[in-house]
């Protein structure tokens, strides 16, 4: 005897196949998604700050690449960030074919619809 499983998917995935879509677009490592299909991703705060290192951030820690991408962790917590319904995260290579100007304007944009655990802080470019 078989057994036959049936699969339920989220209420925004309308078939098999775009639930196929979104799942081959990662690795296989613990992923999740926004309502959106979009990896949500987490931003750790860095180590404590000493002399040699970069420019410290506000709450004392050493600057961390992925604080630079999606904005600072406050008070040395970590931060999950969504993309929101743009599917955009502000990222520069995002937008790397336009002009400077029109990059800066489409990265603000981009931002604006970003959903974050707390309220975060971005370098000064």
């Amino acid at each position: 005897m078989y057994a036959y499983r049936r699969y339920v998917y989220p209420p925004w995935i309308d078939s098999a196949q775009q639930y196929g879509e979104i799942n081959g677009r990662f690795n296989g490592a613990l992923t999740v998604l926004d309502a959106w299909g979009t990896q949500i991703y987490a931003t750790h705060p860095g180590r404590i700050w000493m002399l040699n290192d970069r420019g410290p951030d506000p709450d004392g820690t050493i600057q961390t690449d992925n604080e630079e991408r999606y904005g600072i962790a406050p008070n040395r917590r970590v931060v999950f960030v969504s993309a929101g319904p743009d599917q955009r995260f502000g990222l520069s290579e995002e937008f790397n074919l336009l002009d400077a100007d029109d990059s800066d304007a489409a990265i603000a944009k981009a931002r604006a619809d970003n959903i974050y655990s707390v309220d975060v802080d971005f370098p000064d470019d």
